[in-house]
């Protein structure tokens, strides 16, 4: 069988499908620019609110597959209310994936040297009469070191995707 090519602007709209699927919109200012897609501003936006953000993603272009990188990292801020929020900041100097065709999907590979997750949290559950009863505030960091793994297209009716991961270590503190 011959092996189609994967292009930027495949991946780019199959990541706006894919999120779709999940009631979700994923948006940027996508500009071509020779062999390489560049996204800037892309956000995925829930009910009108940017649940995830990255300065800029690029998609480029290399002997068959697409490599897609993610500037300075990702950043998520969710704000159910004043007093219901989480933030997460996850940058990774080298987080690569390189994207191929496998049979009639897409499938990633993902690299970095290093991650880092950093983030805050902060839930209020309300009492009787609308009263704070618990206040919980929580914050922390995750890190990965020698981080690889696939994504492969989903084998099953279910359209559940497989994945593999291994790091070289791991921590939280």
């Amino acid at each position: 069988a011959v092996r189609a090519e994967v292009t930027s602007d495949r991946v780019w709209s199959d990541w706006q499908a894919q999120a779709a699927g999940f009631g979700l919109e994923l948006k940027g200012d996508a500009l071509p620019d020779g062999n390489v897609l560049r996204v800037s501003g892309a956000s995925v936006v829930s009910d009108g609110i940017v649940i995830l953000s990255a300065d800029e993603i690029a998609f480029v272009e290399d002997k068959g597959n697409v490599v897609v990188t993610f500037g300075t990292g990702l950043k998520s801020k969710i704000n159910a209310d004043p007093e219901n929020t989480f933030e997460l900041n996850l940058t990774s100097p080298d987080l690569a994936l390189t994207v191929d065709e496998i049979g009639d999907g897409l499938a990633y590979s993902y690299v970095a040297s290093d991650v880092q997750a950093d983030y805050a949290s902060l839930t209020t559950i309300l009492g009787y009469a609308g009263d704070p009863a618990l206040v919980t505030k929580s914050s922390g960091n995750f890190a990965a070191t020698g981080l690889r793994g696939k994504v492969l297209p989903s084998d099953r009716a279910s359209g559940w995707r497989n994945f593999d991961v291994a790091m070289k270590t791991f921590a939280y503190s």
